[in-house]
């Protein structure tokens, strides 16, 4: 995932959940997700390629909030 601005926050991961949670200074935006799975490596990517597209999601709609074409 390719991030240009700089985000403060933590992610983790229990059995069966994974988490993570971060805030954008510069935009002034956060995004969290919370997923009731947790992310062992054996899945061959698909947890984390679902994770990724919704986190992809995430920033898609962060640049249309701060742009203001986002509806509220």
């Amino acid at each position: 995932m390719r991030i240009s601005d700089t985000l403060v926050g933590h992610n983790g991961s229990e059995f069966g959940v994974f988490s993570g949670m971060y805030f954008n200074p510069k935009k002034n935006t956060g995004k969290i997700i919370i997923s009731n799975t947790d992310t062992d490596f054996f899945d061959k990517g698909q947890i984390w390629g679902e994770i990724t597209t919704v986190w992809k999601s995430l920033i898609d709609y962060e640049i249309e909030l701060t742009s203001g074409k986002a509806s509220r």
